[in-house]
């Protein structure tokens, strides 16, 4: 049987933003807890949120009807700057140079779309089109001034003839409009510059921020809404100098507002340095951060809200994509949208919970959901099935590389969903992990609620995580059950999960140093552990234990140590402001002899008491999976280099979270 009009519109759905033209994206946009009023403040601000829950979408529909009102504005995506791949984590390119080219990046881009709006059919009736050109003239001088170090070769080219012939074919009323064109091509074809040896990039903040002040007043609406989508795709150890550059360059000019939009656990905007002062954009006071994708739409916290909000999303999305083709379906309101597409409210409340709230989920497990139904209507068994087949496909084939993490949702499963029988789990306030950071980000893990009380522990707050509801699906057909009255292995569509038992999840605490400690933990097990030897200051004071818990048996002169795997142990090496290098070298303190370890391949020293600063040598070096140059790395991370595992703790942290 054919699939139902409506099924078969749920199956067209496109998943991301980026591929909606702009009236669909602001005919689908739906607000949810005032997020417009404050995403259109004129406050510089950070917007959080994972993969999926809405930042794209929210920007763009942003920056569309800052345009419809008259107002300047440009919108970066951060992904598709450079020139070239990797040109910013080039090893052979320092951290600053890196980062200068992005800034040059971001500055040459804005330019661009500055100088493409001076020209726009749209600015045929601006009566300051003339000054903005000699403005932006003067940007393009600031944004483009190199330092070339070596032989050099410069070679200028023009379009000035061939706008001028193509001036002379147009009729007079056209001819002023025209002629800023040729001057625009002319202006932009007098940088082109052949360039031979090293090149340097210098960026004078003072010429930069002065041509962009005198820039600005001569903007359509007086204001440069600068909007910079996908922070974090941006090299971690990058982001806190673009983020020092971009305050000192755009944050202090009146009529600059920039909107960013981030992954928190993959966002690094501030970097703290030994006298105190910090590198980079301090959130909460440079720029203000108070909107968080992730809170707005929880099922369990948002009740009937995240339902209303879904609906309309769903049935939006639904009539826009009809309509694009010519189709007809009668879906004026989200009411009519549920009654035709589901077989009860039921199955259309199981679906927002399995999206977890985050809208491409719930559009994906929707659109899977659909082609299971087919010729009929949505049913509760075409929901589970749906969100099983999407954590299969997008969620759980990211854990086969990642094995720590997969161990410790493994166990979580194993010490919360089985043994307790609840859908949610209680983490401690300010417990640092990696592990369940990436959960997080992953979306395998959900953040429900924050700061609440555990049972029979007054004083001490907690966050409220739970599993995802993918796994939940997937664990009752691979194990035979779930948590009792969550997911029930009920076959009958009108039987849906129960709400959150919020009681007993407050007995459900998760300890990551009984993770850490346990069989099941994977930070730092490996077959082969290398020969590790020290020399000089690192010998100080350094023990060898036979598992992480057994540093709290001894004393350090400091409160930092890194635990290196070794074949003897666990090397445990306290941490100073004396830096002591790593690598496979006699001459290193830490020496690894491993094939992956290069002779000069890392350092680390104790920048501050709020923790240590890693940088890379000759070799690669990765935190937590992620390749850095320079890095302030903290409690509970890892530390890769080579095949060679070492873990950063805190003593005043451990004993912390032990006490608890």
């Amino acid at each position: 049987m054919p699939a139902t009009p409506i099924n078969t519109a749920i199956a067209r759905l496109l998943r991301r933003a980026e591929e909606e033209d702009p009236e669909t994206l602001a005919e689908t946009f739906v607000d949810v807890n005032a997020l417009f009023a404050r995403l259109s403040s004129r406050d510089s601000q950070v917007m959080f949120g994972r993969r999926g829950t809405g930042k794209t979408h929210a920007l763009k529909y942003l920056a569309e009807t800052l345009r419809g009102e008259g107002q300047t504005v440009v919108y970066l995506d951060l992904r598709l700057l450079g020139s070239s791949g990797g040109i910013y984590t080039d090893s052979d390119i320092s951290v600053a140079e890196a980062g200068t080219r992005l800034l040059v990046d971001v500055l040459q881009a804005t330019y661009d779309e500055l100088l493409a709006l001076a020209f726009s059919p749209s600015m045929e009736e601006f009566a300051e089109t003339d000054l903005l050109l000699k403005r932006l003239e003067a940007l393009g001088d600031a944004v483009g001034e190199i330092e070339i170090v070596g032989n050099t070769e410069e070679r200028q080219s023009t379009g000035l003839q061939s706008g001028h012939q193509m001036a002379m074919g147009l009729e007079a009323p056209r001819l002023a409009a025209f002629a800023r064109i040729q001057e625009g091509q002319r202006l932009a074809a007098e940088r082109e510059v052949v360039m031979r040896g090293v090149s340097r990039h210098r960026v004078h903040f003072g010429s930069v921020a002065t041509s962009l002040a005198k820039l600005i007043p001569s903007l359509p609406g007086g204001r440069l809404w600068l909007i910079m989508d996908e922070w974090s795709h941006v090299s971690m150890d990058l982001q806190p100098l673009l983020a020092d550059l971009i305050r000192h360059c755009l944050l202090p000019i009146p009529g600059v507002t920039v909107k960013f939009a981030a992954i928190e656990t993959r966002s690094a905007f501030k970097l703290d340095r030994n006298d105190g002062s910090y590198l980079g954009i301090e959130v909460g006071a440079d720029v203000t951060a108070d909107i968080d994708l992730d809170e707005f739409m929880v099922f369990t916290s948002g009740g009937n809200r995240a339902t209303e909000f879904f609906a309309q999303l769903f049935q939006r999305h639904i009539r826009a994509a009809a309509e694009g083709r010519g189709e007809e379906l009668d879906l004026a309101s989200p009411d009519q949208f549920v009654g035709q597409a589901f077989a009860g409210d039921g199955a259309f409340r199981e679906l927002v919970r399995a999206a977890e709230g985050v809208p491409r989920d719930g559009i994906n497990v929707l659109s899977k959901a659909a082609l299971h139904a087919a010729d009929s209507r949505i049913t509760l068994r075409h929901v589970r099935d749906a969100a099983r087949g999407w954590y299969q496909s997008d969620k759980q084939s990211t854990l086969r590389t990642r094995p720590a993490e997969r161990d410790l949702l493994h166990w979580i499963i194993d010490r919360v969903i089985e043994q307790r029988g609840v859908r949610g789990f209680l983490l401690l306030q300010g417990s640092e992990s990696h592990l369940i950071d990436w959960l997080y980000d992953a979306r395998l893990i959900h953040l429900i609620k924050r700061g609440i009380a555990a049972k029979d522990q007054a004083g001490l707050r907690y966050d409220v995580y739970a599993v995802d509801y993918g796994c939940y699906v997937d664990l009752l057909a691979t194990r035979g059950g779930g948590p009792g009255g969550l997911l029930q292995a009920d076959d009958d569509d009108d039987v849906s999960m129960s709400g959150d038992d919020m009681d007993r999840i407050r007995g459900a605490v998760l300890d990551l140093d009984e993770f850490a400690e346990s069989d099941a933990a994977g930070i730092l097990a490996r077959r082969e552990p290398p020969e590790v030897a020290l020399k000089g200051h690192a010998q100080e004071h350094s023990v060898v234990v036979e598992s992480p818990s057994g540093v709290s048996d001894h004393e350090f002169p400091s409160d930092w140590c890194i635990l290196v795997e070794a074949q003897q142990g666990i090397v445990v090496v306290p941490l100073t402001k004396r830096p002591i290098r790593l690598g496979s070298s006699s001459h290193d303190h830490i020496r690894i002899r491993d094939d992956s370890v290069l002779p000069r391949h890392g350092g680390i020293e104790l920048a501050d008491e709020d923790g240590p600063v890693l940088v890379s040598d000759k070799g690669s070096v990765y935190v937590n999976q992620l390749k850095v140059s320079t890095r302030r790395v903290g409690h509970r991370d890892q530390i890769s280099i080579g095949d060679a595992e070492m873990l950063v703790i805190s003593l005043s942290k451990m004993k912390g979270s032990a006490s608890s």
